[in-house]
């Protein structure tokens, strides 16, 4: 960095000032051939040696990507294999792949040898006994890394300040997503893919997360909501009164995510989107359904349908002076400012530290999609830049 600072102070001008910026940045993180052999394959996440080699050994200038995968034959670990070797196309081999077992470690390094993975006793991979409705119907490996992805992308960027991207394993990435994230979104705490209602859980990324700040706040408070409810599905009823057994209990973590982020925007504490709104819809899951009950006259219907209003109402323009140019995968993207939310510690009196922005469609954009299909139509071959469609 010291070098980096003198190249930054003799470069004339602001704009001048940027683009060597998002160029420096672009080859910093350029992991390729910098790391050490990875000590710790196959090991157990849970164990301090595990966690100490992957800080030392896979984390880049203060940088990890996360994925996960099992390693069974099959188009989950197919799809993993693809994406990794991908990203270490661009080369980004800061990465970290996280499995059900050291059998599948093994499994997945004798098909890309020297990725680092690891695993997790923090939850056992097989169904729980007793779950909620959601568990006992829906079991698979995604629960499982629900679960692992956002307690160890929340205990990296908040206990260790390590910048966390999170991706999908069904995901293409076509570009380099470090210009942008350094460069365009470099004061946003959170930069999370869109979806619906707001955000999208699959890829999303966290830098200069804070321990006291609302950043922090959202991915713990996520991760805490989803061990909750996937082993101890009778807590639904501390947050949802009027709930009844057997309780759906919902671990989606889009959902829990969406109401996590947007209690932090709104510094109210919400579970009204993805835990009591699932327990009005037990009833598809063959559970009697009480005739008499109206969700509409709700507490819970009520604050949804206030949120509604009140985050897009918080949203703040940030413009960027000069402009970030970003090379997209068709051509050059100007980027005059960025939409912020602020995020809270929920119940905290104290101003708002961090931000979030929902990711624009160039950078991370479902596909298919209206846009990516017209971008594919577009493009004559791909070019270098930042892009990456999940």
């Amino acid at each position: 960095w010291p070098r980096a600072r003198r190249r930054l102070s003799r470069a004339g001008g602001r704009r001048a000032r940027r683009g060597l910026l998002t160029t420096m940045i672009s080859d910093m993180l350029v992991s390729a051939g910098k790391l050490p052999p990875f000590s710790a394959a196959a090991a157990d996440m849970e164990s301090p040696h595990t966690l100490n080699a992957v800080l030392q050994e896979v984390v880049y200038q203060n940088e990890i990507i996360i994925l996960c995968s099992d390693g069974q034959p099959g188009a989950s670990a197919a799809d993993a294999l693809n994406t990794a070797m991908q990203l270490r196309t661009l080369g980004l081999h800061h990465l970290l792949l996280l499995s059900d077992s050291a059998a599948s470690c093994r499994a997945m390094g004798r098909r890309l040898p020297g990725l680092a993975c690891v695993w997790s006793s923090r939850l056992n991979s097989t169904k729980p006994q007793n779950g909620g409705l959601c568990v006992e119907l829906y079991w698979s490996f995604a629960f499982y890394f629900y679960d692992l992805r956002k307690h160890y992308a929340a205990r990296l960027a908040v206990e260790f300040g390590v910048n966390v991207l999170q991706t999908d394993t069904d995901v293409v990435w076509l570009a380099n997503p470090y210009p942008a994230l350094k460069g365009a979104y470099a004061s946003q705490q959170l930069v999370v893919m869109q979806d619906r209602p707001m955000v999208n859980a699959g890829v999303f990324y966290a830098q200069n997360v804070k321990a006291d700040d609302g950043a922090a706040w959202v991915m713990t408070e996520l991760s805490r909501r989803i061990h909750l409810f996937i082993t101890e599905p009778e807590a639904v009823k501390r947050y949802v009164p009027w709930a009844q057994p057997p309780f759906y209990a919902n671990v989606d973590e889009q959902t829990l995510m969406n109401d996590c982020v947007r209690s932090s925007i709104t510094n109210v504490t919400s579970y009204a989107q993805a835990t009591a709104g699932w327990e009005v819809k037990r009833y598809k899951t063959g559970t009697r359904r009480n005739a008499s009950f109206n969700w509409k006259e709700t507490a819970e219907y009520s604050l949804l349908r206030w949120l509604d209003a009140a985050v897009p109402s918080l949203r703040r323009r940030v413009h960027l002076d000069p402009p970030f140019r970003v090379q997209g995968l068709c051509d050059a993207i100007t980027v005059h400012g960025i939409d912020s939310f602020p995020l809270h510690v929920v119940g905290s009196s104290a101003p708002p530290k961090a931000s979030l922005t929902v990711a624009p469609l160039w950078l991370f954009m479902s596909f298919p999609s209206s846009m990516s299909a017209s971008a594919v139509r577009r493009c004559k071959k791909p070019a270098n830049g930042s892009a990456a469609a999940g």
